[in-house]
């Protein structure tokens, strides 16, 4: 019996098959960075949402209780201008103020519904099961805290565009490499290996292993210029990618300053808004003590209350800017809540 099994591979004296692999390797990479771009934007998107749920939750109440406070001013007027106390023009100016305030509840009552049908699809469920998600009270996950000065330019490097980018580069020049390989002589070797007996036993003797190897050299021949247009568009693609790389790295920059300005000008917003918040409080508690001595009108205490709840509405909406403000650095920047498990390097699976 004889058992005999043919071997063919190349020696890879040039690096063309190494510079294929590593090739190879960056793709993959890149394609990973790839998917943690779209993870990255799918996380910003889910707080950017409960945000927004929270904010207009809030508006929502805080409208409801503007038109209540108005309908109780339109009543006291409408009763004022029945006895003669009060123009015409006062009383319809108040109720121009609730109609307004009414209008505008059904938008809010709306935009909070989208709010919420767009967190259900992120979340991969129907308009309506995020309810069971969320609890009774939503809050704006408000942390307002100063970015830490002299970040290190080396933050960028966790964006991963740009660590797409940079291994895109990378896979280029090692394709570049093996197409310059492929211009030089490869050495192949051929070989037949296995064993001869006339014991089926004696098939895994191992003296009666035999082997013959035969080394070739093999130039590669004229091939109407197809090597040289190979390395030529080689080239050409890395020098596309390297520019690509550039503008990337570029963004990443403007986005980063960009953020960085919209976050400070943000935190600075809330801050004021949060003075106007305590200083209308102030008023409504000097107008609801002169009203309880009886020494104050009912129509100042709800004038004052009407101006501490717009206040407070104010203040939600730029709550929701400070956070929307906040994600967009963490975009710019990679996001310090991405760290996700690394890929696994194909190497290690070998």
């Amino acid at each position: 019996y004889q058992a005999t099994l043919g071997v063919s591979y190349e020696l890879d004296f040039w690096g063309r098959v190494r510079s294929q692999r590593k090739a190879a390797l960056n793709q993959y990479f890149a394609t990973a960075a790839d998917l943690q771009t779209a993870r990255l934007s799918v996380i910003s998107q889910t707080i950017s949402t409960y945000a927004q749920i929270a904010s207009l939750q809030r508006q929502v109440r805080l409208g409801q209780r503007t038109i209540d406070l108005l309908q109780q001013r339109a009543d006291i007027t409408e009763e004022r201008y029945a006895r003669g106390l009060v123009p015409s023009f006062q009383l319809y100016t108040v109720r121009q103020s609730l109609q307004a305030a009414q209008a505008e509840q059904p938008d809010l009552e709306n935009q909070l519904y989208d709010a919420q049908s767009r967190l259900a699809t992120i979340l991969g469920r129907f308009a309506g099961e995020q309810r069971a998600l969320l609890p009774d009270s939503v809050t704006v996950p408000l942390a307002p805290e100063p970015v830490p000065a002299g970040l290190p330019s080396d933050l960028l490097m966790q964006r991963p565009d740009v660590r797409a980018a940079a291994r895109r580069l990378e896979a280029t020049r090692q394709q570049m490499g093996a197409a310059r390989a492929e211009l030089l002589p490869s050495v192949s070797l051929t070989g037949t290996g296995g064993t001869q007996s006339s014991e089926l036993a004696d098939l895994v003797d191992p003296g009666q292993v035999f082997a013959n190897f035969v080394g070739q050299l093999t130039a590669p021949l004229f091939q109407g210029g197809r090597l040289r247009a190979n390395l030529s568009a080689a080239e050409a693609r890395y020098k596309q990618q390297a520019a690509r790389y550039e503008q990337t790295v570029l963004t990443a920059f403007q986005e980063v300053k960009a953020a960085l300005v919209a976050y400070n000008k943000q935190r600075r917003r809330y801050r004021e808004v949060q003075q106007q918040v305590k200083t209308a409080e102030d008023a409504f508690q000097t107008q609801r003590d002169r009203y309880e001595r009886g020494i104050g009108d009912v129509l100042s205490l709800l004038d004052a209350e009407r101006t501490l709840v717009q206040a407070r509405t104010r203040l939600s909406g730029v709550q929701l800017a400070v956070v929307n403000a906040r994600l967009a650095l963490h975009r710019a920047l990679g996001g310090p809540w991405t760290a996700a498990p690394a890929p696994d390097d194909p190497r290690l699976l070998r």
